[in-house]
């Protein structure tokens, strides 16, 4: 996800001129730019001899060093906020520089990160424990909520309320997991319309909706149910389009 800080790098030298570039990049632009080609026409980066072959270990603290020594240079010009979202699939290389980051005072720099508490990557939990780390956890939805929520929607002002019920019991205030309550009650056929007015076809009700209609509780459950009513050739062209 740094990756797309780094053409803004380029970008400080068409602002400020060459002594900004060096002041923000200098030789670091040499290894940097593998991993963003539009550091290569960064006027004064040939000057800087090719950095020498390391093995993989090496390698890995010099990129790391290289990003957080940038990032820090860029925040002396400004204050920065690094925005990063779905944390908890944060790579090795994400986890151990944001790692590196909380272990010295960042006067001028905010990380900001949301995660799912339910999945998280390996390594993200000690970082989340460190002592800069300030952790805002985001309440459930309240039932009003819902809701609105299934109202917007199904673009309906008053939508069944034993299909609101059922959501809000099912999604427990996740917002993700009552819109995709949703969709499975249009695409499995439980909810239809007809003359412009959205009508279950069949009556949902607390007791007796598990067999009819299951809530997937985690993305892969979710994924496969969503694959599972795909005929033959949708599945493989799905799967093809996956792989690419």
């Amino acid at each position: 996800p740094f990756r797309n800080l780094l053409p803004s790098f380029a970008d400080r030298r068409r602002q400020g001129g060459r002594d900004t570039t060096e002041f923000l990049l200098g030789a670091r632009c040499r290894v940097l730019m593998s991993y963003e080609p539009s550091l290569s026409y960064v006027p004064g980066q040939r000057d800087y001899p090719e950095p020498p072959q390391l093995e993989a270990g090496l390698a890995r603290r010099r990129v790391l060093r290289a990003l957080e020594e940038t990032i820090l240079a860029l925040a002396e010009e400004m204050p920065l906020l690094l925005a990063l979202d779905d944390l908890q699939w944060a790579d090795e290389l994400t986890i151990e520089l944001l790692r590196q980051l909380s272990l010295k005072p960042l006067p001028h720099v905010l990380v900001l990160g949301t995660y799912r508490n339910d999945e998280l990557a390996e390594g993200l939990t000690p970082l989340l424990e460190s002592p800069g780390a300030e952790k805002l956890p985001l309440a459930p939805l309240e039932p009003d909520t819902i809701r609105q929520l299934v109202a917007d929607m199904l673009a309906i002002p008053d939508p069944p309320s034993d299909l609101v019920d059922l959501v809000i019991e099912r999604s427990e205030g996740n917002p993700f997991f009552a819109a995709e309550h949703l969709r499975l009650t249009v695409s499995e056929g439980f909810l239809s319309r007809s003359r412009g007015q959205w009508r279950l076809t069949t009556k949902l009700t607390r007791t007796g909706s598990d067999s009819l209609l299951p809530l997937p509780r985690s993305i892969h459950h979710l994924a496969k149910r969503r694959v599972a009513v795909l005929d033959g050739p949708a599945r493989e062209l799905l799967e093809a389009a996956a792989v690419l």
